[in-house]
């Protein structure tokens, strides 16, 4: 999966204030299975140094309100208050912690557009590379 945001085919555009990209439903092969999950991991590549406004954020299946993850301190990618730093053109990979005890059967992700705490407000050459989760089967019982 590699999205590239785009005005035409042949024209990128920024990641601007009305940019918004939502993920599908993402069931991880067995929508009967309840799962605990606990980090995702957004690569991506982005121009220039410093902290986007490209905030990360999710739901689990089909929750009102979108929520926060927790920034990883460990990672270098994932910034303060769930945004992602700019890589300078190169694919990095940005990893989140999901709060304690998110469980359910599937899991969707929201990258939007929050300039408050960036140290730049334009994003241009934004591409999404890959999504994935750390989760745990739990018993059917």
């Amino acid at each position: 999966m590699s999205v590239v945001l785009k005005k035409t085919s042949k024209n990128r555009t920024g990641f601007t204030s009305s940019t918004k990209l939502i993920t599908k439903s993402f069931d991880l092969g067995d929508p009967a299975l309840m799962k605990s999950f606990s980090q995702c991991n957004v690569s991506y590549k982005t121009d220039g140094t410093g902290i986007s406004p490209i905030v990360v954020a999710y739901k689990i299946d089909n929750n009102a309100t979108w929520k926060s993850f927790k920034s990883d301190a460990t990672n270098a990618y994932s910034a303060k208050n769930n945004k992602l730093v700019r890589t300078n053109n190169i694919v990095k990979t940005a990893s989140f912690k999901f709060a304690k005890r998110s469980v359910g059967r599937k899991v969707k992700v929201k990258l939007y557009y929050n300039a408050t705490g960036a140290s730049s407000t334009t994003v241009n050459d934004f591409e999404l590379i890959d999504i994935s989760f750390t989760y745990r089967p739990l018993n059917r019982n």
